[in-house]
C-alpha cells in the first residue's frame, strides 16, 4: 500500500491532497454509487463517515471537482451538487440549502412552505440533470432536535422518492444514530464506508510512514530523518494517526523555521509546533516530541483525543 500527494500549492502542506488506500477506497465506493445511479438510473443513499480531520471532505470535493470540469462543457448540466448540511436542519432549511445551491435566486424567501420550496428543489435537480446531491456535515441530523431529526430524514428520503438523485451524507461517525432511529432511512443508507485513523495495528498501518515520508520530500527546509522508528511514534502519539493533526504540527514546524526560530525540523521545533497547534499546555511528559514523553496515547481525560478514543 502506498499514499501519493497531489500538491495544489507547495507553500503549504495543508494544502497537499494526501491520497491514502483509505482514500482511495471511499473514493472508489463514491464512484460506485454514482455510476450505478448513470447506468440503472436508479438512486441510492451512501454514508461517508468518519473522524473530523481524516480526509473525508477533501477526498470529496477532490472526485466532485474532478467530475463537474469534466462536464463544465455542458453548460446546461450540473452532475454533482455539492453543499453543507445547515447547522439547524429542518425541512425547510434543507430546502432553502439546496436550492441556494442550485442559485435559485428565491432561495431564501422565508414566507414560502417548506412544501414549495421542496417543489422547487425537485425541479431544478430535473432540469439541471443533478445526478448526485452530496450533503457534508450531516451529523446536524443528529446533532439537532429528534423531532427535526426524524423529519429532515423524512425529507431527504422523499427527495429521492421524487427524483433520480442518489444522495450521500458526509458526517461524523454519529451519524449512524439516524439509521438507528429510522427503519426506512436505514434502509436507503445501508451502504457506507468508514474512515479511520491509522493505528499500529491497523489495516493502513505501513502507509503511515511513507505519508510521513511523502511529506518530508516536499517540506524544503533542513530536518532529521522523520521516519526513524521512534520518530514513526513520535507522530503517531502526536496526530492519534490522522492526518489533519499530521498536517498541522508538520506545517507549523516548517513555518518556525522559514522564520529562523530553529535552523531545520528537529524534536525542538515539532515540540513547539505540537504545543502552537494541537495542546499548548501539554507537560513535558505528554508533548510527543519532548525527550521526557512517556510514549502512552493522549486520551486521558482533558487530553487532545480523549473523546476520539
Amino acid at each position: 500500500m502506498s499514499a501519493s500527494l497531489n500538491v495544489i500549492d507547495d507553500t503549504s502542506l495543508r494544502n497537499v491532497f494526501i491520497n491514502t488506500s483509505i482514500a482511495k477506497a471511499a473514493a472508489s465506493r463514491l464512484m460506485d454509487i454514482h455510476n450505478d445511479n448513470l447506468r440503472t438510473g436508479t438512486n441510492q443513499g451512501f454514508l461517508i463517515m468518519g473522524p473530523s480531520g481524516v480526509g473525508k471532505s477533501a477526498l470529496v470535493k477532490k472526485y466532485v471537482n474532478s467530475v463537474n470540469t469534466e462536464r463544465a462543457i455542458e453548460m446546461e448540466r450540473l452532475p454533482i451538487l455539492y453543499l453543507d448540511m445547515p447547522s439547524a436542519p429542518t425541512k425547510k432549511s434543507l430546502g432553502a440549502a439546496l436550492l441556494k445551491a442550485l442559485n435559485d435566486p428565491y432561495a431564501n424567501i422565508n414566507s414560502e412552505s417548506a412544501e414549495a420550496k421542496f417543489s422547487r428543489v425537485v425541479t431544478l435537480l430535473e432540469n439541471l440533470n443533478v445526478e448526485l446531491v452530496i450533503l457534508d456535515e450531516a451529523q446536524h441530523l443528529v446533532d439537532y432536535k429528534r423531532s427535526d431529526m426524524l423529519e429532515s430524514g423524512d425529507w431527504i428520503k422523499s427527495l429521492m422518492n421524487n427524483s433520480k438523485v442518489s444522495v450521500v451524507l458526509i458526517g461524523m461517525t454519529r451519524l449512524e444514530g439516524l439509521k438507528r432511529a429510522n427503519a426506512q432511512f436505514r434502509r436507503r443508507f445501508s451502504a457506507s464506508y468508514t474512515l479511520v485513523p491509522f493505528k499500529p495495528d491497523g489495516e493502513f498501518w505501513p502507509e503511515f510512514a511513507g505519508v510521513i515520508k511523502a511529506m518530508q520530500k516536499i517540506m524544503a527546509v533542513d530536518s532529521v530523518s522523520l521516519v526513524t522508528d521512534e520518530m514513526i511514534q513520535r507522530f503517531y502519539f502526536a496526530s492519534f494517526g490522522i492526518l489533519d493533526y499530521l498536517v498541522k504540527v508538520l506545517e507549523r514546524a516548517v513555518r518556525l523555521v522559514r522564520s529562523g526560530q530553529f535552523d531545520g525540523v528537529n524534536l525542538a521545533a515539532l515540540d513547539t509546533a505540537f504545543k502552537d497547534e494541537v495542546w499548548q499546555l501539554a507537560p513535558r511528559n505528554r508533548n510527543p516530541f519532548n525527550t521526557e514523553f512517556d510514549f502512552r496515547p493522549l486520551i486521558d481525560l482533558g487530553e487532545p483525543y480523549e473523546i476520539i478514543k
